[in-house]
């Protein structure tokens, strides 16, 4: 589930506005990019990456209700279309520094076909839209060939993909 409470105007708002022009955020487009999960079935995801950072032990983690969690640099989810035709995968690469090998395997019924990947990226995490640069982040679309029960795919550093998989 995703909320924004502001939409506009605002810090991490979906697009600006000035005068009579509007640019959209990079927020905008992931929310764009996880659109296609809504109404599906949640499928159970398995991560393991590298993991970024272990966070160091506070006086309020050393409470034995609360343990902190590592924080990895792959995180995904994935649905199933309402139609049951289509695998929907969307992840996260949260590291600076290296672009992750991937590898997504089916268990069940069914096989990969091709599909659509979307991507938002840029070479440096601090970039940013403006009014000056409206498309500096922007998403792209590409095909991409599957086949199988196993997907292949690097994602980029600093990266959210969304992959919408036709199944067999």
């Amino acid at each position: 589930m995703a909320n924004i409470a502001q939409t506009v105007n605002v810090l991490q708002s979906l697009c600006l506005t000035k005068d009579e022009k509007t640019i959209l955020t990079p927020t905008y487009h992931v929310y764009r990019m996880y659109q296609p999960h809504m109404g599906d079935t949640a499928v159970k995801t398995e991560v393991s990456s590298p993991t970024i950072k272990t966070p160091e032990p506070t006086k309020f983690s050393k409470s034995p209700q609360r343990k902190i969690k590592p924080l990895y640099a792959l995180d995904a989810s994935a649905s199933l279309s309402r139609d049951g035709k289509y695998l929907i995968l969307t992840l996260v690469n949260q590291s600076l520094d290296e672009d992750l090998d991937c590898e997504a395997h089916l268990v069940g019924n069914g096989e990969l076909e091709d599909g659509k990947l979307t991507i938002l990226s840029a070479d440096d995490e601090r970039t940013h839209n403006d009014f000056n640069y409206p498309y500096d982040v922007s998403s792209r679309e590409e095909s991409i060939k599957a086949e199988g029960r196993t997907l292949r795919y690097t994602a980029p550093k600093h990266s959210v993909s969304s992959l919408v998989l036709k199944l067999k």
